[in-house]
């Protein structure tokens, strides 16, 4: 007898192994700009101001991808949670999406536009 398989025998395309970079402190050095991240990546951790880390620990958020999906999803409490405004948290999301590329999963970096439905007859 014939049992049809539910598996595909077709190789899987290989996905790079991402990861979800810690967020850290890093001094400040010279004059700063208060509303930007100035985050870079330094063995795996995501480096941001100390003083930035302090804020983002009080909104629970520890990783670059809590990082990203909040201020994608959430850009107004981002930006009333950090006192920025919208347009810094957008500036800086895009900073952040072209740092971090490749480095976390891409739903993270290149999120979907929300939809727009139509309602009418």
């Amino acid at each position: 007898m014939h049992t049809l398989s539910t598996q595909s025998h077709a190789p899987s395309p290989a996905v790079p192994p991402y990861s979800d970079p810690a967020i850290v402190g890093k001094p400040r050095i010279g004059a700063v700009e208060t509303r930007a991240f100035e985050a870079e990546l330094n063995d795996g951790k995501l480096l941001v101001r100390e003083d930035l880390l302090a804020d983002l620990g009080r909104l629970r958020i520890f990783g670059a991808e809590e990082l990203l999906g909040f201020v994608h999803s959430f850009p107004t409490a981002a930006a009333l949670g950090l006192s920025w405004t919208i347009d810094d948290i957008r500036r800086e999301a895009k900073k952040l999406c072209e740092l971090l590329r490749g480095v976390v999963a891409p739903e993270y970096t290149d999120p979907a536009m929300p939809h727009r439905y139509l309602v009418g007859a």
